[in-house]
């Protein structure tokens, strides 16, 4: 039994560490601030605190061949109802408003993929 215990605690392990990464640097430092703001106020409850931006450059979205928004991945540091801190990643967007400039960064949506954070 020892060595069944010993082996079923070893997948356990196994398991979380794959489902374990580090907390990403950010490439997009100006919208850090931005980001969090807007992650704070959609998860009060949920202790938001940091994000990070992996991309270096924004997505564009067109629609029937026109822009419609630009949009970027944000990881999420929060706190799971167990208590523990995940990240998770969502996305920002802007609307683009023609000639060039885009409207006010607000969220968009979930994305799907969500893990511990190694520390």
């Amino acid at each position: 039994w020892a060595k069944e215990d010993a082996e079923k605690k070893a997948k356990e392990e196994e398991r979380l560490a794959a489902m374990t990464k580090p907390f990403p640097k950010s490439n997009m430092p100006e919208l850090d601030a931005v980001c969090l703001k807007i992650f704070k106020e959609k998860f009060p409850d949920q202790d938001v605190k940091r994000v990070a931006i992996e991309n270096a450059d924004w997505h564009i979205q067109k629609k029937n061949g026109v822009i419609e928004l630009r949009l970027v991945r944000v990881w999420v540091d929060k706190k799971g109802k167990d208590g523990k801190r995940y990240m998770s990643d969502y996305s920002v967007c802007q609307y683009y408003q023609g000639g060039g400039k885009y409207g006010k960064t607000q969220y968009h949506g979930i994305g799907l993929n969500s893990f511990f954070i190694k520390e």
